[in-house]
């Protein structure tokens, strides 16, 4: 899985297909959690790229 997304749609696929919603559930938290995490690094790097670009000026 190349993505957060794929990983959702994987996950709803087996709960659509049967698969226990208790042992895929935690799978998905734990994906938000990672997707969380990669939006705030990226946002702190974007933030740290603008303030180096006002340092520069």
């Amino acid at each position: 899985m190349n993505t957060f997304h794929d990983a959702f749609l994987d996950a709803r696929r087996r709960i659509a297909s049967g698969a226990d919603p208790e042992q895929v559930v935690p799978v998905l938290l734990e994906l938000a959690e990672a997707k969380d995490e990669i939006d705030l690094a990226q946002a702190l790097y974007e933030d740290e790229l603008d303030e180096d670009e006002e340092t520069e000026r």
